[in-house]
């Protein structure tokens, strides 16, 4: 139980962290520049980088110890939290570059970080309580993003966005130092898979992906699992501009809306459990994300109080969602291959989302906001049908047939 709570605090922190470090650049570029593509293209360039970088700490995270690799994640984001401060301090002339760099370098930690936490989070469910536990885990998850993003921006509006970052640090300085105290268990199988890097060529590790990965059912799984970030990445991009430009639009109201996000997330996960036990948990998955989607596309037609129920039932069917195939992957996944898995579909979701927000920007800024977000629905509802397919479709025997 204590390390289960450490481990879960730690990965509040490591999202608390990020999510203040990418709103408070969001704002900072959107506010600099007035336009948002300038927000698109910060949030292509931390997608892009994670998902370079996410599939090669993955097949790490299988191979050498995950807390080690997860400090590394820490230690490299506190880094990056220091640049901004100094520049908006010394009222650098070069507040934009140096924005795209440290979030260049935040990403880089992120990559490191996200699939050893997904690996070290299968690792520590256990066989009984997977349930709960992902249920738990996506909770943390989620609050840490959202709140984050809360309480950037009304600390944003009250003591301004350098000293925000500045405590940011501490924040990863932190975990840092709690995630050594989360005790692995891989045990036979960690020293079976360590004895195997140590007889392998880097290039053929980083290569040779488990084949077990990429039969069809995981892989539906993990594109439902990596669409994610699709969501996340362009409504990251439409949602500040959306409130911001309202007449009444202000940081606090941004940050308001965000907190009843965490609300609809917590809501969410709890209804699983009464949920899961009533329907098909894939079902439930494929619903709650097309039902997300959809209640995107209708921010842009009203008001405040209605741009604000709705990213509360839009959060409530995102958590849902993500519990739901959560818990799925941890039913069909072996602990020695979870690293490879989050990594691969981790990094397939940011591109897939890279290059949708690009269009999406692009769309938002010619012909509305609400284009953006339809866009966004069309793409989800292709790839959770695609998924959804997959995963009904099963293992392929072939790949998983024993040797005569």
């Amino acid at each position: 139980m204590k390390t289960k709570f450490i481990f879960l605090s730690v990965t509040f922190l490591s999202y608390f962290g990020t999510g203040i470090q990418l709103i408070v650049s969001s704002y900072l570029a959107y506010s600099l520049t007035d336009s948002i593509k300038a927000v698109g293209i910060l949030l292509v360039l931390v997608t892009v980088t994670e998902a370079v970088f996410n599939y090669l700490s993955g097949r790490f995270s299988d191979r050498l110890s995950r807390t080690h690799i997860c400090m590394a994640g820490f230690i490299i984001r506190a880094f990056a939290s220091l640049m901004i401060p100094i520049a908006l301090l010394r009222d650098s002339q070069e507040i934009i570059l140096v924005i795209f760099v440290a979030n260049f370098i935040t990403a880089l930690g992120d990559a490191i970080f996200v699939p050893a936490n997904n690996a070290l989070s299968l690792e520590l469910s256990g066989k009984v309580d997977r349930r709960s536990f992902s249920a738990q885990f996506e909770r943390v998850i989620q609050l840490g993003m959202l709140l984050s993003a809360s309480v950037g921006m009304l600390l944003a509006d009250w003591v301004g966005v350098a000293y925000i970052l500045i405590a940011n640090i501490g924040i990863y300085a932190f975990g840092a130092m709690a995630i050594l105290k989360v005790q692995e268990n891989r045990g036979k199988t960690y020293a079976k898979e360590q004895e195997n890097t140590e007889a392998t060529s880097f290039l053929s590790f980083v290569r040779n992906a488990p084949t077990s990965v990429m039969v069809p059912d995981k892989f539906g799984l993990g594109i439902l699992f990596g669409q994610y970030h699709v969501i996340v990445v362009v409504s990251n991009i439409l949602i500040v501009p959306a409130i911001l430009s309202l007449p009444d639009g202000t940081l606090t109201k941004l940050g308001f809306a965000e907190a009843l996000a965490s609300i609809g997330i917590v809501t969410g996960t709890f209804l699983f459990k009464w949920l899961s036990e009533r329907f098909k948990i894939i079902k439930l998955c494929i619903i709650s994300y097309l039902a997300c989607t959809g209640i995107l596309c209708l921010i842009p037609f009203g008001n405040y109080p209605w741009i604000a129920s709705m990213v509360l039932l839009n959060a409530c069917a995102f958590g849902l969602a993500r519990v739901s195939v959560r818990k799925k992957v941890y039913e069909h996944l072996e602990n020695q291959e979870a690293g490879t898995f989050f990594g691969f579909f981790n990094a397939l979701g940011l591109i897939v989302g890279a290059l949708i927000s690009l269009g999406v920007s692009w769309i938002a800024d010619s012909s509305g906001i609400g284009n953006g977000y339809f866009v966004l629905f069309i793409s989800i509802t292709f790839a959770s049908c695609l998924g959804y397919q997959l995963v009904r479709q099963g293992p392929d025997k072939r790949l998983q047939r024993k040797p005569a």
